[in-house]
């Protein structure tokens, strides 16, 4: 296994002459920047087999950073009681910082050319293997299909496939079950509904023959009604009749005999009067009895007189 030489400054921050200039104290950090500058641009990774420009950006980059960790040390012993220094130093330190970090990041590029290569190439084969999954599954993806070998993914597809078509199929006769069943019903509905309408024909075809004989009966029932009442108002107009002619005779009759009474009665009264005024009063004398009996004879005369007259 390659490894890199840590890098020697010749820098003793305990014996570090704070006066002199920045420069002076920053130029073995600079001089590292310095050479690896003209160096990083040699070191651009494109290809796999680029094996030895990978482990030369790998060296470069670790000297830099033992350079950039030795820097921030030298930086930070410096500000120790240097504080009217600390921004010009800060300053100083920073630039070569950011300049050492835009390097580390471009080597770094190159140094993990390979491991990105390598990751997109799994990320690649990810979302082949779950667009060919995909069709045959309802739920999230679960197993990690990079650490899959090609053998393995073929047999998962073929599993997930021959599971989705085993579920389309039990849909499929699900679903044609389901439309069976409810042709059935369809079809015993329809045998229903025709049932029901021929037993309503038929009730109504004997309903309206009942009402036709209803009506038939009813009409001769009316004739006979009509004609026994025909029958009965002449009989009883006969009987009438007879009546009033026995009863006109009887009236005639009475007529008669009331009549013939009437004149033998009237002919008896008239007689009847008579003897009673002829009564012979004179002998009683003069006396209150004999005046009585006059006024009461002459009283019942009078009365007789008066039905005589009626008759």
């Amino acid at each position: 296994m390659n490894t890199t030489t840590a890098v020697e400054l010749p820098v003793d921050v305990s014996q570090l002459d704070t006066a002199k200039p920045l420069d002076v104290v920053f130029l073995p950090f600079q001089s590292v920047l310095d050479k690896w500058k003209e160096k990083a641009s040699s070191l651009t990774v494109t290809r796999l087999d680029q094996t030895a420009e990978m482990f030369k950006a790998r060296s470069a980059r670790l000297e830099l950073k033992d350079a950039r960790v030795t820097l921030d040390k030298t930086r930070k012993g410096m500000v120790e009681g240097l504080k009217a220094r600390t921004g010009k130093i800060d300053e100083a330190a920073r630039t070569i910082r950011v300049e050492m970090e835009k390097l580390e990041a471009q080597l770094l590029e190159s140094e993990l050319f390979a491991e990105r290569h390598a990751k997109k190439l799994q990320e690649e084969l990810i979302q082949k293997r779950s667009a060919a999954l995909q069709p045959y599954v309802s739920g999230p993806i679960l197993i990690n299909l990079a650490v899959l070998s090609d053998t393995e993914f073929d047999a998962s597809l073929a599993d997930a496939k021959a599971a989705h078509e085993a579920k389309l199929e039990a849909a499929r006769k699900e679903t044609l079950e389901r439309a069976a069943k409810e042709v059935a019903a369809e079809i015993e509905r329809l045998r229903l509904k025709a049932e029901n309408e021929e037993l309503q024909r038929q009730a109504a075809e004997s309903m309206r023959a009942a009402r036709a004989e209803r009506l038939k009966a009813d009409a001769a029932e009316k004739d006979r009604k009509a004609l026994e009442t025909k029958v009965a108002a002449e009989r009883k107009a006969e009987a009438d009749a007879a009546i009033k002619s026995r009863r006109d005779e009887q009236e005639r009759i009475q007529a008669e005999a009331i009549r013939l009474a009437a004149e033998t009665d009237k002919e008896k009264l008239k007689a009847i009067s008579f003897l009673i005024r002829d009564i012979p009063t004179k002998s009683l004398g003069v006396s209150d009895h004999r005046t009585e009996l006059e006024w009461r004879l002459n009283q019942i005369s009078s009365w007789l007189d008066g039905i005589i007259k009626t008759l």
